[in-house]
């Protein structure tokens, strides 16, 4: 959580105590919880954007305190007003699923497509989910492919929405041969359902004008699914 430029409990405890705002952050690393949460209240009193956004992810997540969504929202709300970037991207976050505010998508648009702007690339593809349903924006499925596009993180369902964006035309031309690249690809991701969305499509298809690499590739989707089914 904090930034590690202190060495020992002792000496981050006197700075801390001095008002020294990033010892303050550090002090996780040597007390409970509970007491960490007063340190990290303690840093977002002195102006730390960080110490706010800690309180409001001890409230989250109950680490030290009792869950409170209300709490996390206020304190996430203070983050992000302070112009911490995460505050900004988790307040939006629980502005979309109405959790500790009441639900509000122009809003949860607006503050992640801020947060995206500044520099969280990460939250291209939750953005795209909103470009797609038409949640907080007017809806367009080309800016929504484009920001699918943009993810390079590890977690495979963006790259399984580009292959149903190439398979059904959905804000770019419809193209067989991209969609079973991205199907594979969010595949050995590890996504089971793109395999299994590949298989089902190509059940009963003809594989005429495939190339080699793109049979094998639907093979390979068919034998996972196979596996998966018996260890299931």
């Amino acid at each position: 959580m904090g930034r590690g430029t202190f060495r020992s409990r002792q000496e981050t405890l006197k700075a801390a105590e001095r008002g020294d705002v990033d010892a303050m952050l550090e002090m996780y690393r040597f007390v409970q919880d509970r007491e960490a949460v007063e340190w990290y209240r303690r840093a977002a009193e002195a102006g730390s954007s960080e110490g706010a956004f800690w309180v409001a992810v001890c409230y989250e997540q109950g680490r030290g305190v009792d869950v409170d969504a209300v709490m996390a929202f206020e304190w996430y709300k203070r983050s992000a007003e302070m112009g911490n970037l995460r505050g900004m991207s988790e307040l939006g976050l629980l502005y979309g699923e109405g959790r500790g505010v009441e639900r509000d998508d122009a809003k949860a648009f607006e503050l992640l497509h801020k947060a995206y702007d500044r520099g969280l690339p990460d939250f291209c593809a939750v953005l795209a989910g909103y470009y797609a349903e038409g949640r907080g924006v007017k809806q367009d499925l080309t800016k929504a492919f484009e920001l699918y596009c943009k993810w390079n993180g590890d977690e495979p369902e963006p790259y399984l929405e580009v292959a149903r964006c190439y398979r059904f035309g959905r804000g770019v031309e419809a193209d067989e041969k991209q969609a079973i690249y991205w199907y594979d690809y969010a595949g050995r991701y590890g996504s089971n359902e793109a395999f299994r969305e590949l298989v089902e499509w190509r059940e009963n298809m003809s594989d005429d004008g495939l190339t080699k690499e793109e049979k094998e590739k639907i093979e390979f989707a068919r034998r996972h699914c196979l596996q998966d089914d018996e260890d299931d």
